[in-house]
């Protein structure tokens, strides 16, 4: 009888949705809430008979343009990235690189992070330059810390230390 030929070949994931996509910026030290949706890509004039399932994802993330990546394997379709150990100016990049239960690897592009300092003005400062204080009385500093951050920029910022100079009017060295 008539011999008919099948070529087979595994059906990749397609990954959409990577949030944060390139450009997002976010507060240095703060946690980014990482997250994609994958699905059976269709396949070129013709159809698709079976289904294709995730068996995990890869999360890489590295400084932009640095040669390695670090790598964590989960299951679902999100990730809680830690921008700790790094700094205010510095870009991350992240991707998801999907593993299909039929053997297939889909990369998703590298998304960019931006990492923002916060600005603080100091204002509301008392006693001020106009304070009338008597010698060898003790008395409270206090001001008044504002933060803003970038817009577009999600995450908190507070003070957590502060240092305060006190020094005789027209002399150098602060205490």
């Amino acid at each position: 009888g008539p011999t008919m030929t099948l070529e087979m070949e595994p059906v990749p994931l397609t990954l959409s949705s990577l949030y944060p996509n390139s450009g997002a910026s976010y507060l240095a030290g703060e946690t980014v809430p990482l997250s994609w949706t994958a699905a059976p890509a269709e396949a070129e004039g013709g159809a698709v008979f079976g289904t294709t399932k995730v068996a995990n994802y890869n999360v890489r993330w590295r400084l932009k343009n640095a040669a390695g990546y670090n790598e964590q394997t989960v299951t679902g379709t999100s990730y809680s990235l830690s921008t700790n150990g790094y700094a205010a100016g510095d870009t991350v990049e992240w991707q998801v690189v999907a593993t299909a239960t039929n053997g297939s690897v889909t990369e998703s592009a590298w998304q960019t992070i931006s990492l923002k300092p916060p600005s603080i003005t100091i204002d509301d400062l008392y006693p001020s330059g106009s304070s009338d204080i008597y010698a060898g009385l003790g008395f409270t500093a206090s001001w008044r810390a504002t933060f803003t951050v970038p817009a577009g920029t999600s995450g908190s910022s507070y003070q957590a230390s502060a240092v305060v100079r006190v020094r005789k009017r027209g002399t150098v060295d602060a205490r």
